[in-house]
């Protein structure tokens, strides 16, 4: 990002206001992380350390099991989007996460709004699946019949009244 930042104060003189501010910015950092992915030859998921994750996890209004659950959701969510083929991350990153409107994924990217809208559709899709398949794999456990238990609590109420 300081990279990014640099680049785009060395050549803010080129910003000829043609898109909005943020969305020339927006495009140079994803050309300089694309440059630093190619340079190392692959990307790497970004692991915030302990610390960073505890801060955000801080808020005062929700209790320690919420902050727990939101972790948890949270960590399964960055994988199965860490884990989104090329292409579709970098949609699913710049028009769900940083907010931005299909006209400037585009831009950014340099392709055209059909692709971005593609790419966004298949992104949604393969993350569903992802996290239907890791939640198909606990669902069976979460919501277990206890049958005799609730066969003695029938028996209980048909014994009061009748």
């Amino acid at each position: 990002m300081q990279q990014a930042y640099v680049n785009a104060y060395a050549h803010l003189r080129q910003f000829d206001g043609r898109a909005k501010f943020s969305t020339w910015l927006t495009k140079i950092a994803i050309h300089e992380a694309l440059a630093r992915a190619r340079k190392q030859g692959r990307y790497d998921a970004v692991d915030f350390n302990e610390e960073e994750n505890q801060a955000v996890e801080r808020q005062p209004s929700r209790d320690p099991e919420q902050q727990a659950f939101a972790g948890e959701l949270r960590s399964l969510l960055e994988s199965s989007i860490d884990e989104l083929p090329d292409g579709l991350r970098e949609v699913f990153m710049l028009r769900e996460v940083d907010g931005l409107n299909t006209a400037e994924a585009a831009e950014c990217l340099g392709v055209s709004e059909d692709v971005v809208k593609t790419r966004l559709s298949r992104s949604r899709a393969a993350l569903r699946n992802q996290l239907a398949e890791r939640a198909g794999i606990l669902a069976p456990e979460s919501f277990r019949f206890p049958q005799p238990r609730c066969d003695r609590i029938v028996a209980a109420v048909f014994a009061r009244i009748l």
